[in-house]
């Protein structure tokens, strides 16, 4: 009975060892993925600034009144 009662216990504690590395290895993989998602987020959100400094700058020259179009495409 004593032996029966040592195989659960041990079966239990290898049971939970082998439950925390998996939480510890999917925390590690949303982290990493979490990291990816960061640095994405920080190009897109450079990427779209310069698509928006673009627009002004196309904005300006088409409702400026008296300008050079030819002169501001050569200051682009």
């Amino acid at each position: 009975m004593y032996i029966a009662l040592m195989l659960v216990v041990a079966a239990l504690v290898i049971i939970a060892t082998v439950m925390v590395v998996d939480v510890r290895n999917k925390q590690k993989a949303l982290n990493a993925r979490a990291g990816r998602e960061n640095e994405q987020l920080t190009t897109m959100s450079k990427e779209l600034s310069q698509l928006k400094e673009r627009v002004q700058v196309l904005e300006k020259v088409v409702t400026d009144k008296g300008f050079s179009v030819e002169q501001e495409i050569n200051n682009l």
